[in-house]
């Protein structure tokens, strides 16, 4: 069993991962079957039922999806916010975080960093709808986050406009500020020092992998033979040894 382990792992990773890879495809096709009836409103945005919050869905042609109960009040600040993510190019990076948790399924530090990824990405574009907005209009914009927190029944694969921990996002909309630039200069060279640092752990003899030796010949241990003195050895008769004629004894008189 010991030595069938190296095996067993590989085969148990690779089952997680499309165990993980089948479920992404079928929440998927479970929201294109969702929106398949969704009516358009203007160029890139479309209103739908079956939902409780607005949702950006698509990779490379993103598209912005609202509930039809919204009011054409509501909907500026939230089409701004969804507006953002295409702009930032959120579901491509969110569509690669899920592929780097399809892969490394048993790592639980990839999932918390993939759940705070998605967390970072509604802040970001939290902040720059609200960038110069008043206390009056970030008091209705987390009014309006606090009624579209989502249910967990819903598909999970899209960025929804209710979701990634609503508490925390109101508390940033009205406790954040810009870090000071020595900490932006001392995180940059932080992640600078780690690249290195990787890098040469990587190159190092430490690390490599053990070359496979060449099989043993009859004549280890000795002085290797060049190839000219093991040719003439191979061309060389083999010589049978040399029988002794026997000597016959005289018989000694009685």
């Amino acid at each position: 069993i010991v030595r069938q382990l190296p095996q067993i792992l590989i085969w148990a990773w690779a089952g997680g991962g499309v165990f993980f890879s089948l479920r992404c495809l079928y929440q998927y096709l479970r929201l294109r079957r969702a929106v398949r009836t969704a009516v358009r409103l203007e160029e890139g945005v479309y209103q739908c039922e079956g939902f409780r919050s607005p949702f950006v869905a698509g990779v490379f042609r993103p598209r912005i999806y609202i509930p039809f109960y919204i009011p054409a009040d509501e909907r500026e600040p939230i089409l701004r916010h969804e507006k953002m993510h295409i702009q930032n190019h959120d579901p491509l990076l969110y569509f690669l975080a899920m592929a780097v948790t399809c892969i490394h399924w048993w790592n639980p530090l990839v999932w918390y960093a993939a759940g705070r990824l998605k967390q970072d990405i509604e802040m970001r574009c939290d902040e720059a709808v609200l960038k110069t907005a008043a206390v009056r209009d970030k008091k209705a914009y987390s009014e309006t986050l606090l009624r579209f927190a989502v249910r967990r029944n819903e598909p999970a694969a899209t960025l929804k406009f209710g979701e990634s921990l609503t508490e925390n996002r109101i508390w940033y909309i009205f406790h954040a500020k810009e870090p000071p630039l020595f900490l932006k200069g001392a995180a940059l060279f932080f992640i600078g020092l780690c690249a290195v640092v990787f890098a040469t752990v990587s190159s190092s003899p430490l690390f490599a992998l053990p070359r496979p030796q060449p099989p043993q010949s009859q004549y280890a241990g000795s002085a290797p033979l060049s190839a000219q003195t093991a040719e003439i050895r191979r061309e060389e008769p083999a010589v049978e040894p040399a029988v002794e004629p026997a000597v016959e004894q005289a018989e000694e008189p009685v």
